[in-house]
């Protein structure tokens, strides 16, 4: 009985071991975003920017990401949305304006896409209303990040398209 009491204890010390090694994982923090190695105009962008801004455009939900930069230049990145596409409703990335026709499309749209949430993440502007927090910088976050259930409802979406 007593061998029995201390295996029990030890898997309960092994256990509170494995749960502050993983707490001490999750709170580890980033390193800091380094994008000068990135395609033109990440690397040009000064870090640490001054304000990140996200937002949903109205045409269905394309995504534009606006950041400030520390000398105070401003950058805007748009990510049009693909209907039908439930994986990646997301798959090109542009740098520029939406309305301007003279937008240049970013060479590794999957990179540019991880860049914007990332600074999103890290220094968007934060929400003060419900309304924000849907078109907003977390809405923006949100769809570029394209969790299960987005794309659960994107699926749900297309087969309401194709039922009598």
């Amino acid at each position: 009985m007593a061998c029995l009491q201390v295996s029990r204890k030890r898997v309960i010390i092994g256990l509170g071991i494995a749960f502050l090694a993983a707490c001490a994982v999750m709170l580890w923090p980033k390193p800091p975003l380094d994008l000068s190695k990135d395609e033109a105009p990440f690397n040009a962008i000064a870090m640490p920017p001054r304000s990140v801004q996200g937002g949903m455009y109205m045409d269905g939900g394309s995504i534009g990401v606006t950041v400030t930069d520390r000398t105070g230049a401003r950058f805007e990145f748009n990510f049009p949305i693909e209907y039908g596409k439930i994986a990646d409703p997301y798959p090109t990335a542009f740098f520029g304006n939406i309305n301007d026709r003279k937008q240049v499309p970013l060479k590794d749209p999957a990179r540019a896409k991880r860049i914007a949430i990332r600074l999103l993440t890290d220094y968007g502007v934060p929400t003060t209303s419900p309304d924000e927090d849907y078109g907003g910088t977390a809405g923006a976050r949100r769809a570029l990040s394209n969790p299960p259930y987005l794309k659960a409802l994107r699926w749900v979406d297309d087969v309401k398209k194709h039922l009598p």
